[in-house]
């Protein structure tokens, strides 16, 4: 790094001028560029890893935007937790190793079963037992009878809550020797489902949900669940925002 008496910014071949204050900073540039990773042959693994990361990075977004009613009744920060997602794909993507670098299938699987959408942990704030079974056509979902007090951790000011729960049908994103590419992720059927708005003190009302659905083929059943805090004034329930928490709760592979 040197500097300059002359008035200049941008680049020169591989020297950058750049203003820092009142001076002229001079800097080569080092490293490998865009250009070279594109099509250096020493470079193919960097591509092919790029490739199957760009797949993982696409999957994850269909996940949340599939799931988007339900986030938004959480308040999610999208960026926040979609890139543990795409980590989390990646991690199940590795695992295929005896299929070649930059063809491995996203496998839409139950190692994603917990996984959090919230930074606050759902299992943190809501431990009560939620029983369901799975089909290929549907999925029934009940929550026996428990005390509010002693499983579910409220914010300050809540007055009630309620459980929101999604389902997405999602295909294994796998790779297309035609196009040379990953085909893009498709969500074939999404559904959310609202609970009723329950008070934080018992007796709570036994809750039973029913998805349908025709799951056929490469399909795999993403199952979602949320809680959400209220604030009962007057006849409106007002979201208070705080404490809100979603996760997975299951996948299932037909």
């Amino acid at each position: 790094m040197a500097t300059t008496d002359l008035n200049i910014t941008g680049r020169v071949g591989d020297i950058t001028f750049y203003k820092r204050g009142d001076k002229t900073i001079i800097r080569l540039n080092e490293g490998i560029s865009r250009h070279q990773i594109k099509n250096m042959p020493n470079m193919v693994n960097n591509r092919l890893n790029r490739r199957e990361f760009v797949a993982c990075s696409k999957t994850a977004s269909a996940i949340y935007t599939g799931f988007n009613k339900l986030l938004i009744e959480i308040s999610l920060k999208y960026r926040s937790t979609k890139n543990n997602l795409v980590s989390l794909l990646r991690r199940i993507q590795q695992d295929l190793s005896y299929l070649p670098l930059g063809t491995r299938t996203i496998q839409i699987s139950s190692a994603l079963f917990d996984y959090s959408f919230s930074q606050i942990l759902f299992n943190d704030i809501a431990k009560m037992a939620i029983l369901y079974e799975a089909t290929t056509t549907n999925i029934n979902i009940q929550i026996p009878k428990f005390n509010p007090n002693l499983l579910i951790t409220a914010p300050i000011g809540a007055t009630h809550y309620r459980l929101i729960f999604s389902i997405e049908l999602m295909e294994n994103v796998t790779f297309n020797e035609t196009t040379k590419n990953y085909n893009r992720p498709v969500v074939n059927h999404k559904e959310t489902k609202y609970g009723i708005y329950q008070k934080l003190s018992p007796p709570v009302t036994v809750e039973e949900f029913i998805f349908f659905y025709n799951c056929i083929g490469n399909c795999n059943v993403i199952l979602a669940v949320g809680i959400a805090f209220y604030k009962l004034e007057g006849p409106n329930y007002i979201n208070l925002y705080k404490n809100n928490g979603a996760k997975i709760l299951n996948v299932f592979n037909f």
